[in-house]
């Protein structure tokens, strides 16, 4: 939990999603999971948390996986 309450002093101290390319979705990894966020403004969102090991898609972000 403090790695993620650290991205409100650093918000861009993680590194951009891969898959997506948007600088605005950002992800650390904690412990073999990936914590996806983006920033919006002086505001950091937790879009979501999963096993390290699978991938990331932009319909992710905008809550509309069929998964």
């Amino acid at each position: 939990m403090d790695a993620v309450r650290r991205l409100t002093d650093f918000p861009s101290s993680g590194r951009a999603v891969p898959e997506v390319g948007r600088d605005d979705l950002r992800e650390i990894i904690l412990e073999g999971y990936r914590v996806v966020y983006q920033i919006r403004g002086d505001r950091i969102i937790v879009v979501t948390v999963f096993e390290g090991h699978m991938c990331f898609s932009e319909s992710d972000a905008d809550g509309n996986s069929t998964d």
